[in-house]
């Protein structure tokens, strides 16, 4: 494998706006991202960011409208699924709700053999004997093979999907708001899980949360995503200890626990009238937009491995 196992250049996807008023929304405008081999690489964003589009672009899921993603560097977003095929092996997604994820109707068993079956990986002996060691693995009794998914917690439902994305020992994860549908007490579990299955094979993580937390306790480095432009990027430590763009920085200010000696800087009100297309998505709710908002900048290093769009970055 490389030493970048997935990119994303350029990437965009637009959505008719639901409103009937025949316009186009941008979920995804043009984003890079480049997640290194061995790494979890968070994404980060309130509802409508665009994250979920992201994903199953990265997951090739969806055919973006712009930019390329890359897998090891196979560009997959113009492969046809037949030729895409060989490689899901190697990457694998765990989706937000575990209930919709999961054929109600077969048993546990039959799901998480399902990648084993479609890549005609060992014999049906194999098969069985790996479905035990997985169920193991992610913490479920040997029994729950013979049992239906409604027999199950949310918790419980969602490490029968991850058991089943790990069965063929995929080189990539991508989840997608694997634990918001859990209570906070399970939400621990899943992703002590999580980074136990990363070290014991070496994956590496695509984690997409709304949540600052679970990216903080889970990620190395992570994008922060508003209105389908990521506006900031970085290490998650320095991101969430000293944040540049003040959007991350309500982020952090929203999330006390990740850091309780954290306190924000006191914020100004101010107000430059109504703001242009193509002006800075955050201008109208930022405390330090300025006339030079009025024009959306670029993404620009700040630091090691650092980068902010922003032409007023928080001074750290």
């Amino acid at each position: 494998m490389s030493e970048t196992l997935l990119e994303a250049v350029g990437l965009c996807r637009d959505y008719p706006d639901r409103s009937g008023s025949h316009r186009m929304i941008s979920a995804v405008d043009h984003i890079d991202l480049r997640v290194r081999t061995g790494e979890a690489f968070g994404i980060i964003g309130s509802s409508g960011a665009g994250k979920s589009t992201l994903a199953r672009l990265l997951l090739a899921l969806e055919k973006p409208d712009g930019g390329t993603v890359y897998f090891d560097g196979r560009p997959i977003s113009t492969m046809t699924s037949r030729q895409v095929r060989p490689l899901r092996r190697r990457f694998q997604a765990v989706f937000q709700d575990p209930v919709a994820s999961l054929d109600p109707r077969l048993t546990v068993g039959t799901i998480v053999s399902e990648p084993l079956v479609a890549f005609r990986a060992g014999n049906t002996a194999q098969r069985r004997s790996r479905v035990a060691e997985l169920l193991a693995l992610v913490g479920l009794p040997a029994d729950a093979s013979e049992r239906l998914p409604g027999e199950f917690s949310g918790g419980e439902r969602q490490r029968i999907a991850i058991a089943r994305a790990v069965a063929l020992e995929p080189d990539l994860l991508i989840l997608d708001e694997p634990v918001s549908f859990l209570d906070i007490s399970i939400r621990g579990q899943i992703l002590r899980l999580l980074v136990e299955l990363r070290r014991r094979y070496g994956l590496t993580m695509v984690l997409v949360s709304h949540d600052l937390r679970v990216v903080g306790d889970a990620c190395d480095r992570m994008a922060v995503l508003l209105r389908g432009r990521v506006v900031e990027q970085g290490p998650v430590t320095r991101l969430i200890q000293r944040p540049a763009h003040p959007y991350t920085q309500a982020l952090v200010a929203a999330t006390p626990i990740l850091d309780p000696a954290w306190r924000p800087p006191q914020l100004r009100s101010t107000h430059h009238g109504s703001w242009p297309a193509g002006a800075c998505r955050y201008a109208c709710s930022c405390p330090e937009s300025s006339a030079a908002c009025r024009e959306e900048p670029d993404l620009v290093p700040i630091g090691d491995d650092h980068h902010v769009r922003c032409w007023h970055p928080v001074d750290s």
